[in-house]
């Protein structure tokens, strides 16, 4: 069985015009996409400074002395190890080395703060996880894309811990309006020496800031086109169905080995990425590509795959996570090797 082609060249990948690209985002968007879900949405904020309220952020982090009770009912002093708190609540958020220094809510927004002074970015959403132990930021950039007759959007996602598990970090993402999907990571997959992800200590000087404003932007909009590019490689690719199936096999292989019974939980994700490519009405134009099968895999990545409960986390906090960077971003940077390869 052949499923149907793209055959209509209006439907390639293109930049938006820039200077008609708007900054405005349907607000819907943040009811669908895993993403933002678990987010605030921040309305009109013109500074990180007021975001941070509305988001819930505005508290402070201390470090506090551990200790432990000894034998003679006093307590004994655990060198070099600091528990992180969070003064509002006083609750203990991580446990890191005597040298780690906190870097306050307040301050993580800078390179944000540097992006509104220009006009260069919107802050639409910010939160935390694990009751307060990692913040982050999320930023519109003028960086979207069109591909088959569909927007993409572009985010500066800024995130940071207070539990020594992450510096402050900052990621591109883009999501496509469709399915509320979050693509791949494009550089990175393609070159050894760019990154959709960087981390940075913070900078003091407004001229630092500006610099790491511009390396952001540039990063975004070097982002924007990398993925044309490849969204377009892809929507000229064909895959028939035994095409998709040798495709899920590869990207998810038997963990008993080739040879030994297929294992259930493997069967079903291979389905599922099967079932989605072949059946999703929101890829009905692009059916029968490889863009078919790398956006089949994102939304199962972000909205099929386990996310559970655990005693500090919530199944949506974790599902955020790991498109943030963990098994569902993986997941997808292995399928776009594989069908880019």
């Amino acid at each position: 069985m052949t499923l149907p082609v793209l055959t209509d060249p209006h439907q390639r990948a293109s930049v938006y015009d820039t200077e008609r690209s708007t900054l405005a985002l349907d607000p819907t968007l943040f009811l669908n996409a895993p993403l933002l879900r678990h987010a605030t949405l921040i309305d009109g904020a013109a500074s990180w400074a007021e975001a941070i309220g509305q988001a819930g952020l505005d508290f402070e982090v201390v470090k506090h002395p551990v200790a432990f009770r000894n034998d003679n009912e006093g307590y004994t002093r655990v060198a070099e190890v600091f528990a992180t708190v969070r003064t509002d609540q006083n609750r203990a958020l991580g446990l890191v080395k005597d040298r780690y220094a906190i870097v306050q809510n307040r301050v993580a927004g800078d390179l944000i703060d540097t992006l509104l002074d220009d006009g260069s970015a919107k802050i639409v959403a910010a939160g935390s996880f694990k009751h307060g132990a990692i913040g982050f930021s999320i930023a519109r950039i003028p960086a979207d894309v069109l591909i088959a007759g569909e927007a993409v959007h572009s985010f500066l996602v800024l995130s940071w811990s207070h539990d020594g598990t992450r510096p402050l970090t900052a990621t591109v993402q883009m999501i496509r309006a469709a399915c509320a999907n979050v693509l791949p990571a494009i550089i990175g997959s393609r070159s050894k020496d760019a990154s959709l992800r960087w981390s940075m200590r913070h900078v003091g000087s407004i001229d630092g800031r500006i610099v790491a404003a511009r390396q952001a932007l540039a990063i975004g909009f070097t982002a924007a086109s990398d993925l044309v590019a490849v969204a377009n490689g892809l929507l000229a690719r064909k895959m028939t169905i035994d095409d998709l199936r040798a495709f899920t096999v590869e990207l998810i292989p038997n963990p008993k080995g080739d040879d030994a019974d297929l294992a259930t939980t493997t069967a079903n994700r291979r389905d599922a990425i099967l079932t989605l490519a072949v059946g999703a009405p929101n890829l009905a134009n692009v059916r029968g590509t490889a863009w078919a099968a790398l956006n089949a895999v994102a939304e199962y990545a972000d909205h099929s795959m386990t996310a559970r409960n655990t005693k500090q986390t919530t199944s949506a906090e974790n599902r955020a996570a790991s498109i943030f960077g963990g098994q569902a971003a993986r997941l997808k940077a292995r399928a776009l090797a594989i069908l880019t390869g």
